[in-house]
């Protein structure tokens, strides 16, 4: 709040950084103050600043810098089949939802034309925080490593995963990112 009540980040040294990252509730407004020091102490009379962010939040924006081949060709989750152009970064979230079931197997079929072996990650908001946590992984997994292949990224969803909408991200690397990154 105004003046630095209700505190959520207090004291964060960013050190050298040109950036600080941040993400926060739906329709809230943010107040900060950025105070610079050096050895001679800290700044005085600096000012703070708000932003509010967006009512319906947001995820993450996925930003893969370059992919092998044609890259993913088609995502098939049970019945549904979504084809991609060979570009980096589809979002399907605006063409259909696809029904999956607690306590089944969901059918996951991801088509590769990379060359080469690629690891993925599959995530499921089911808490629709915006984020995707490790603990929302329902897959991992890598292809083969051939000019073709289908990775099958099957998954078990639990008996108690939350009802209703939910975003799934699914994303894929050359190589294997230790944690993995949804962004």
């Amino acid at each position: 709040s105004v003046n630095g009540g209700d505190l959520v980040v207090n004291n964060a040294n960013v050190y050298s950084a040109l950036a600080y990252s941040f993400s926060g509730n739906p329709a809230t407004t943010y107040y900060y103050k950025v105070t610079p020091y050096n050895a001679l102490g800290a700044a005085i009379n600096c000012f703070e600043d708000s932003f509010t962010t967006y009512d319906d939040g947001c995820y993450c924006i996925s930003v893969p810098e370059d992919f092998d081949g044609s890259g993913i060709t088609s995502v098939q989750i049970n019945d549904s089949e979504f084809t991609n152009e060979p570009i980096a970064y589809y979002d399907f979230s605006e063409d259909e939802t696809v029904n999956i079931s607690q306590g089944v197997i969901t059918s996951l079929n991801i088509s590769f034309a990379t060359g080469y072996s690629y690891y993925a990650n599959v995530w499921i908001d089911y808490n629709d925080n915006f984020t995707f946590e490790p603990n929302e992984i329902v897959f991992s997994g890598v292809s083969a490593n051939t000019g073709t292949s289908v990775l099958n990224a099957s998954f078990l969803t639990v008996l108690n995963a939350n009802l209703g909408l939910h975003k799934m991200r699914i994303g894929t690397t050359s190589f294997n990112q230790t944690p993995a990154n949804p962004c």
